[in-house]
């Protein structure tokens, strides 16, 4: 970080994206890149969900938009929040409320930085990608299928295929305009709400909220058998 000339270090959590924390900010950071022109400023977001959803959009608007590269920390930022575009502030306890649509020029994914990572962060990830790989199916669910333990080595031998694989269903619905793109947020209606209510970590707020989305799915499904068969 030391060789970076222009440094602004961060606090990681929701409150950072609080939009009532941002104009003071923005403030600073402006400030900070004082006499930098647009043309060869880059914005480098190192850290997990939080802090790239606040870089990014930092990115986004100063300067109209300058180039943005996210080196994600967290396993949960590798495997999906660095990747689609989205940036998001927070506005009071609703999540995710201002935001823009704004892809990384760059995406520097660290075998190292993530390993270093502890296991709770590696939990935390897994909801993440097993999301995924239930919407794409195929090879990927079949083989993470056959996975006993959830660690730094399964989430990194999946790591590139989830990626793949969420840009699939962006490709489709890049600025989530036509509906697509939201089976992207499968297990997140209740898990944000968890998240929030009790102060969770994302990914294992995620984790509860997946595995009731799968729960009342498979209930719809038998109550419909039946009301069929009736």
């Amino acid at each position: 970080m030391a060789q970076f000339p222009l440094r602004y270090p961060v606090k990681a959590g929701e409150s950072l994206k609080s939009v009532q924390n941002f104009p003071e900010h923005i403030t600073k950071i402006v400030k900070l890149c004082e006499g930098a022109s647009s043309r060869r400023l880059t914005v480098v977001v190192a850290g997990g969900g939080s802090v790239g959803d606040f870089g990014g959009f930092v990115a986004s608007i100063l300067k109209r938009g300058v180039r943005l590269v996210h080196m994600p920390s967290t396993w949960l930022s590798a495997i999906d929040s660095a990747h689609g575009g989205k940036t998001a502030l927070n506005v009071g306890s609703a999540k995710n409320q201002i935001g823009t649509f704004y892809p990384a020029d760059k995406i520097v994914l660290s075998r190292s930085l993530l390993m270093a990572q502890p296991d709770a962060r590696a939990f935390e990830g897994f909801g993440e990608l097993l999301k995924i790989a239930l919407i794409a199916g195929g090879p990927l669910w079949r083989d993470l299928a056959k996975e006993y333990e959830v660690n730094a080595a399964v989430l990194w031998k999946y790591l590139s295929s989830a990626i793949d694989a969420k840009y699939k269903v962006v490709a489709k619905d890049p600025e989530e305009k036509s509906g697509h793109r939201h089976i992207l947020n499968l297990g997140h209606t209740l898990g944000h709400v968890l998240e929030t209510q009790y102060e969770l970590p994302h990914g294992v707020a995620i984790n509860y909220g997946l595995e009731f989305a799968l729960r009342f799915s498979l209930h719809k499904k038998s109550s419909h058998l039946l009301s069929t068969k009736s």
